[in-house]
C-alpha cells in the first residue's frame, strides 16, 4: 500500500532517509545505530536528496554502480525490501540554497560517469577499518554526498566531517545529528 507524502512540502536539498532488507543494509544499521536496532524498520540505511526537474521531484542517489534519480515509488511502492524512513529538512534550505543545490546535481547526473561509490571510504567508518583507511575525495557514498551538498551550499555545520556522516545523523531524533532539521515527512 501506498503511504501518503505531501509532496507539496518537499523541495529540492531535502534529504530521503530510507530503509531496505539488503545484507548491506543490515550492517549499515548495527553499525551505525547498534546491534538491537538490526531489525528496526525506523533506523534508516540510506539517505538520497530531494532534484526538482521539469516540474517533478525524484531522489538523487549515490548508489554503488553511479548517481541515479529515482522516484519516490522506488521506495513508496509495494515492496517490503524498501521504503522511506522519513524526510527531513533544514532551517538553512533557502530558495537560493535549493536552487544552487539542483543545479549541481543536474551537473553531476550528467557526468555521472565521474561519481562513483566511495567502497573504501564506507569501510572506513565500520570496525572493518583495520588499516585506517580513508575515504577517495573523488567517490562518494550516499550520506557523504548529501552532507557535502548540505555543507556547501547551505554552509550547514555537521556533527563530524562529511565523510563520517552516516544515515543516521539526518535523524533529527538521533543522539549525534545534524543541527538545525526538522521532519516533513516521519514513518512511525
Amino acid at each position: 500500500m501506498k503511504e501518503l507524502i505531501n509532496y507539496g512540502n518537499i523541495g529540492a536539498g531535502d534529504v530521503v532517509m530510507t530503509g531496505g532488507n539488503s545484507i548491506f543494509g543490515y550492517f549499515i544499521k548495527i553499525i551505525t545505530a547498534g546491534f538491537f536496532n538490526r531489525n528496526n524498520r525506523a533506523v534508516a540505511t540510506h539517505v538520497g536528496i530531494v532534484v526538482e526537474m521539469e516540474g517533478q521531484k525524484f531522489i538523487a542517489e549515490m548508489l554503488s554502480d553511479k548517481i541515479r534519480f529515482n522516484s519516490f515509488d522506488r521506495y513508496n511502492g509495494e515492496s517490503k525490501n524498501r521504503w522511506i524512513v522519513g524526510i527531513v529538512s533544514h532551517n538553512r534550505l533557502s530558495h537560493q540554497v535549493r536552487k544552487e543545490i539542483n543545479r549541481e546535481m543536474a551537473l553531476w547526473f550528467r557526468r555521472s560517469s565521474e561519481h562513483k561509490y566511495d567502497w573504501r571510504g564506507i569501510l572506513g567508518f565500520t570496525p572493518l577499518n583495520i588499516a585506517k583507511i580513508r575515504h577517495c575525495p573523488d567517490k562518494w557514498f550516499c550520506s557523504e554526498m548529501v552532507s557535502y551538498l548540505w555543507k556547501k551550499f547551505g554552509k550547514i555545520e555537521l556533527p563530524v566531517s562529511e565523510e563520517f556522516v552516516t544515515p543516521q545523523m539526518f535523524n533529527p531524533l538521533a543522539d549525534i545529528h545534524i543541527q538545525g532539521m526538522h521532519w516533513i515527512h516521519w514513518k512511525a
